[in-house]
Protein backbone atom coordinates (compact mmCIF):
# COMPACT_ATOMS: atom_id res chain seq x y z
CA UNK A 1 0.00 0.00 0.00
CA UNK A 2 1.13 3.56 -0.61
CA UNK A 3 1.75 5.81 2.33
CA UNK A 4 -1.02 8.08 3.62
CA UNK A 5 -0.69 11.81 3.27
CA UNK A 6 -1.94 14.62 5.49
CA UNK A 7 -1.66 17.63 3.22
CA UNK A 8 -1.35 21.05 4.86
CA UNK A 9 -4.18 23.33 3.76
CA UNK A 10 -2.74 25.80 1.25
CA UNK A 11 -4.25 27.81 -1.60
CA UNK A 12 -0.86 27.76 -3.30
CA UNK A 13 -0.41 23.99 -3.36
CA UNK A 14 -3.99 22.77 -3.04
CA UNK A 15 -2.98 20.38 -0.25
CA UNK A 16 -5.49 19.63 2.49
CA UNK A 17 -4.96 18.43 6.03
CA UNK A 18 -6.91 15.19 6.49
CA UNK A 19 -9.00 12.97 4.26
CA UNK A 20 -12.27 14.93 3.88
CA UNK A 21 -12.59 17.75 1.33
CA UNK A 22 -14.29 21.03 2.06
CA UNK A 23 -17.98 21.09 0.98
CA UNK A 24 -18.69 22.35 -2.51
CA UNK A 25 -21.34 25.09 -2.43
CA UNK A 26 -23.48 25.86 -5.48
CA UNK A 27 -25.10 29.34 -5.58
CA UNK A 28 -28.79 29.30 -6.47
CA UNK A 29 -28.31 31.48 -9.55
CA UNK A 30 -26.23 28.72 -11.17
CA UNK A 31 -29.03 26.18 -11.05
CA UNK A 32 -31.27 24.94 -13.85
CA UNK A 33 -29.99 27.21 -16.60
CA UNK A 34 -26.93 26.96 -18.84
CA UNK A 35 -23.78 28.90 -17.93
CA UNK A 36 -20.37 28.96 -19.55
CA UNK A 37 -18.17 26.83 -17.31
CA UNK A 38 -14.92 24.92 -17.50
CA UNK A 39 -15.06 21.18 -16.85
CA UNK A 40 -12.08 19.31 -15.41
CA UNK A 41 -11.90 15.50 -15.77
CA UNK A 42 -9.14 13.60 -13.96
CA UNK A 43 -8.01 9.99 -13.60
CA UNK A 44 -5.09 8.77 -11.48
CA UNK A 45 -3.78 5.32 -12.30
CA UNK A 46 -0.66 3.22 -12.04
CA UNK A 47 1.63 2.90 -15.06
CA UNK A 48 2.41 -0.69 -15.95
CA UNK A 49 5.94 -1.85 -15.37
CA UNK A 50 7.95 -3.64 -18.08
CA UNK A 51 6.70 -7.19 -18.47
CA UNK A 52 3.13 -6.29 -17.53
CA UNK A 53 3.56 -6.03 -13.75
CA UNK A 54 1.22 -3.55 -12.10
CA UNK A 55 2.74 -3.13 -8.64
CA UNK A 56 0.67 -3.14 -5.47
CA UNK A 57 -2.97 -2.16 -4.96
CA UNK A 58 -3.45 1.53 -5.69
CA UNK A 59 -4.69 3.65 -2.75
CA UNK A 60 -7.61 6.01 -3.35
CA UNK A 61 -6.39 9.58 -3.86
CA UNK A 62 -9.81 10.96 -4.85
CA UNK A 63 -10.17 12.94 -1.60
CA UNK A 64 -6.97 14.80 -2.41
CA UNK A 65 -8.25 15.50 -5.94
CA UNK A 66 -11.59 16.75 -4.59
CA UNK A 67 -9.94 18.99 -2.00
CA UNK A 68 -7.65 20.53 -4.62
CA UNK A 69 -10.54 21.23 -6.99
CA UNK A 70 -12.64 22.86 -4.26
CA UNK A 71 -9.75 24.92 -2.91
CA UNK A 72 -9.31 26.36 -6.40
CA UNK A 73 -12.98 27.28 -6.75
CA UNK A 74 -14.34 24.09 -8.31
CA UNK A 75 -17.66 22.30 -7.74
CA UNK A 76 -17.50 18.50 -7.59
CA UNK A 77 -19.81 16.74 -10.04
CA UNK A 78 -18.56 13.16 -9.78
CA UNK A 79 -15.95 11.46 -7.64
CA UNK A 80 -15.05 7.81 -7.46
CA UNK A 81 -11.83 6.01 -6.57
CA UNK A 82 -9.00 7.96 -8.23
CA UNK A 83 -11.35 9.75 -10.64
CA UNK A 84 -12.91 13.18 -10.56
CA UNK A 85 -15.08 15.52 -12.62
CA UNK A 86 -15.43 19.12 -11.44
CA UNK A 87 -16.74 22.36 -12.92
CA UNK A 88 -15.43 25.91 -12.53
CA UNK A 89 -17.45 29.11 -12.94
CA UNK A 90 -16.60 32.81 -12.91
CA UNK A 91 -19.26 35.37 -11.98
CA UNK A 92 -17.48 38.11 -13.92
CA UNK A 93 -17.63 36.23 -17.24
CA UNK A 94 -13.96 37.02 -17.74
CA UNK A 95 -12.71 33.51 -18.40
CA UNK A 96 -11.29 33.06 -14.90
CA UNK A 97 -13.06 29.70 -14.74
CA UNK A 98 -10.55 28.32 -17.26
CA UNK A 99 -7.57 29.66 -15.33
CA UNK A 100 -8.94 28.20 -12.08
CA UNK A 101 -9.35 24.78 -13.67
CA UNK A 102 -5.84 24.76 -15.15
CA UNK A 103 -4.32 25.97 -11.87
CA UNK A 104 -6.12 23.16 -10.03
CA UNK A 105 -4.92 20.64 -12.61
CA UNK A 106 -1.32 21.81 -12.24
CA UNK A 107 -1.60 21.45 -8.45
CA UNK A 108 -2.88 17.89 -8.91
CA UNK A 109 0.05 17.08 -11.20
CA UNK A 110 2.45 18.38 -8.57
CA UNK A 111 0.75 16.29 -5.89
CA UNK A 112 1.20 13.15 -7.98
CA UNK A 113 4.87 14.05 -8.47
CA UNK A 114 5.28 14.28 -4.69
CA UNK A 115 3.42 11.01 -4.13
CA UNK A 116 5.60 9.25 -6.69
CA UNK A 117 8.68 10.39 -4.78
CA UNK A 118 7.45 8.88 -1.51
CA UNK A 119 5.11 5.96 -2.20
CA UNK A 120 6.25 2.41 -1.42
CA UNK A 121 9.45 3.60 0.31
CA UNK A 122 10.35 0.06 1.43
CA UNK A 123 10.08 -1.52 -2.01
CA UNK A 124 10.43 1.30 -4.53
CA UNK A 125 11.73 -0.98 -7.26
CA UNK A 126 8.37 -2.79 -7.44
CA UNK A 127 6.21 0.35 -7.38
CA UNK A 128 5.05 1.51 -10.78
CA UNK A 129 4.81 5.32 -10.87
CA UNK A 130 1.42 6.95 -10.74
CA UNK A 131 0.15 8.73 -13.83
CA UNK A 132 -2.47 11.49 -13.86
CA UNK A 133 -4.58 11.98 -16.98
CA UNK A 134 -6.39 15.33 -17.29
CA UNK A 135 -8.87 16.73 -19.81
CA UNK A 136 -10.40 20.23 -19.74
CA UNK A 137 -13.18 21.79 -21.84
CA UNK A 138 -15.17 25.01 -21.65
CA UNK A 139 -18.78 25.41 -22.73
CA UNK A 140 -22.42 25.65 -21.59
CA UNK A 141 -23.25 23.46 -18.59
CA UNK A 142 -26.55 23.26 -16.71
CA UNK A 143 -26.47 22.32 -13.01
CA UNK A 144 -29.37 20.58 -11.29
CA UNK A 145 -29.95 19.84 -7.63
CA UNK A 146 -32.84 18.75 -5.42
CA UNK A 147 -34.16 20.65 -2.44
CA UNK A 148 -32.27 19.75 0.76
CA UNK A 149 -29.84 17.68 -1.31
CA UNK A 150 -26.22 18.77 -1.63
CA UNK A 151 -25.54 16.32 -4.47
CA UNK A 152 -25.59 17.98 -7.87
CA UNK A 153 -25.93 16.69 -11.40
CA UNK A 154 -25.18 18.50 -14.65
CA UNK A 155 -25.57 18.13 -18.37
CA UNK A 156 -23.82 19.64 -21.35
CA UNK A 157 -21.62 18.49 -24.21
CA UNK A 158 -18.62 20.01 -22.44
CA UNK A 159 -18.74 17.28 -19.79
CA UNK A 160 -18.33 14.57 -22.41
CA UNK A 161 -15.57 16.43 -24.27
CA UNK A 162 -13.55 16.87 -21.06
CA UNK A 163 -13.81 13.13 -20.35
CA UNK A 164 -12.76 12.31 -23.93
CA UNK A 165 -9.77 14.63 -23.63
CA UNK A 166 -8.83 12.88 -20.39
CA UNK A 167 -8.86 9.49 -22.12
CA UNK A 168 -6.90 10.86 -25.10
CA UNK A 169 -4.37 12.29 -22.65
CA UNK A 170 -3.41 8.75 -21.63
CA UNK A 171 -1.60 8.46 -24.97
CA UNK A 172 0.69 11.40 -24.16
CA UNK A 173 4.34 10.37 -23.64
CA UNK A 174 4.79 12.77 -20.71
CA UNK A 175 2.55 14.42 -18.07
CA UNK A 176 0.44 17.17 -19.60
CA UNK A 177 -3.09 18.59 -19.63
CA UNK A 178 -5.21 18.26 -22.77
CA UNK A 179 -7.57 21.18 -23.35
CA UNK A 180 -9.99 22.18 -26.09
CA UNK A 181 -9.85 25.28 -28.27
CA UNK A 182 -12.77 26.65 -26.25
CA UNK A 183 -10.65 26.52 -23.09
CA UNK A 184 -7.54 27.78 -24.85
CA UNK A 185 -9.25 31.01 -25.91
CA UNK A 186 -9.85 31.95 -22.28
CA UNK A 187 -6.33 31.27 -20.98
CA UNK A 188 -3.95 34.20 -20.55
CA UNK A 189 -0.23 33.99 -21.16
CA UNK A 190 1.42 32.65 -18.04
CA UNK A 191 4.83 31.90 -16.62
CA UNK A 192 3.30 28.78 -15.00
CA UNK A 193 2.62 26.88 -18.23
CA UNK A 194 3.44 26.45 -21.90
CA UNK A 195 0.79 25.56 -24.50
CA UNK A 196 1.28 23.48 -27.66
CA UNK A 197 -1.24 23.15 -30.50
CA UNK A 198 -1.67 19.43 -31.29
CA UNK A 199 -3.97 20.07 -34.25
CA UNK A 200 -7.29 18.40 -35.04
CA UNK A 201 -6.86 15.38 -32.80
CA UNK A 202 -10.16 14.57 -31.07
CA UNK A 203 -13.13 13.12 -32.97
CA UNK A 204 -16.39 13.81 -31.17
CA UNK A 205 -20.02 14.44 -32.11
CA UNK A 206 -19.26 13.99 -35.79
CA UNK A 207 -16.43 16.50 -35.99
CA UNK A 208 -12.71 16.85 -35.36
CA UNK A 209 -11.73 19.17 -32.52
CA UNK A 210 -8.44 20.95 -32.02
CA UNK A 211 -6.55 19.83 -28.94
CA UNK A 212 -3.95 21.83 -27.03
CA UNK A 213 -1.42 20.50 -24.53
CA UNK A 214 -0.70 22.52 -21.40
CA UNK A 215 2.75 21.71 -20.02
CA UNK A 216 3.96 23.16 -16.70
CA UNK A 217 7.21 25.11 -16.77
Amino acid sequence: MGIRYNWQSSMQTGFLLGNTPHPSYQPAYLLNQPHCMTTLAVHVYENNLPGGATGQTLPDYSYTLQATAVLHGGHILQAQPNELQAIFYSERHDGQHATKAITAALAMMEQINVINQHRHPDDAADAAPLRISIGVDTGPVTIHTEMLNTHITANGKSLQIASQLRELNKQAPFPTIFISAQTYQYLPDSTAWHIENLGNTLWTAGQMLTVYAVVPY
